[in-house]
């Protein structure tokens, strides 16, 4: 089956969303074909005056820890001995960069290179927007507020939008973690002298579509192509899993009784 921006625009026009605000988790391969690419799926929310939010991630900006002084506690590691990614000596994440991982998908990397979109000042998880409202709902994303465009959105009755995707790709769910009282986890970067930096991420999310059976009842489900998109008001998705995490914390864990994400984020995250 081939999917046309027009098929697209129609399936948003059948929608009509008060808001025309979105975060979109997307796998493009899930549509089957799409004409013209991830443009014409960027462009037809365009064209229906959305503005659209999604991840742009680019963990190779992560770097060891730097102080050895002041170790953070139940902070998602086993080990700062054996904690060692990428070093990055001789650069440092810029809004301005186009640089994302290969597993945000093509829909984001098509994003960044569109010449008037908007990157939240984030080194390992910034978020990325494309539309009329964009500066507004990115503006505010900094390296300690890493969930800043998600809490606009929530803020002004926004969707969620979950194309081809399951839920273990709604980042949302780890703000929802931080609103019952659990701490960011504790990450490190270069800031633009070259100085490391902390910043906040979420944690594991292997175990999200353990929520699946809590949210069906607030759920839209519509396919294009061969695309399942599963729509949430924010909203009332948040306030869901807040109250679902709150009866059951243990609900966010992974298969991994092992994780020590997992379990450090079960215990209330780093300790601060």
């Amino acid at each position: 089956m081939i999917v046309t921006k027009e098929d697209i625009r129609e399936v948003l026009k059948e929608l009509d969303l008060d808001k025309k605000l979105a975060c979109i988790h997307s796998s493009l391969k899930s549509f089957g074909y799409v004409k013209g690419g991830p443009k014409s799926i960027v462009d037809a929310f365009l064209e229906r005056n959305y503005t659209i939010i999604v991840p742009t991630f680019s963990y190779d900006f992560e770097i060891p820890m730097f102080d050895k002084k002041n170790i953070p506690q139940q902070n998602g590691l086993s080990s700062y001995e054996n904690h060692n990614p990428i070093e990055i000596i001789n650069r440092y994440y810029s809004p301005s960069s186009n640089e994302i991982h290969y597993s945000m998908g093509l829909i984001p990397k098509y994003i960044l290179s569109i010449p008037n979109r908007k990157r939240g000042n984030h080194p390992l998880n910034s978020f990325s927007a494309v539309g009329k409202k964009a500066k507004h709902y990115i503006k505010n994303q900094k390296p300690k507020n890493v969930y800043a465009p998600l809490i606009e959105l929530y803020k002004n009755d926004g969707y969620l939008f979950l194309m081809g995707v399951d839920l273990t790709k709604a980042t949302i769910i780890h703000y929802t973690e931080n609103l019952t009282g659990r701490n960011l986890f504790i990450r490190w970067a270069n800031d633009s002298e070259f100085k490391p930096i902390s910043v906040n991420i979420g944690g594991c999310s292997d175990g999200f579509n353990n929520f699946n059976p809590y949210i069906k009842g607030i759920e839209r489900k519509i396919m294009i192509g061969d695309s399942i998109w599963r729509i949430f008001h924010l909203k009332s998705f948040v306030k869901i899993i807040v109250d679902v995490i709150k009866s059951n914390p243990e609900i966010t864990h992974c298969d991994n009784q092992d994780c020590i994400r997992c379990n450090d984020a079960i215990k209330g995250g780093p300790i601060i």
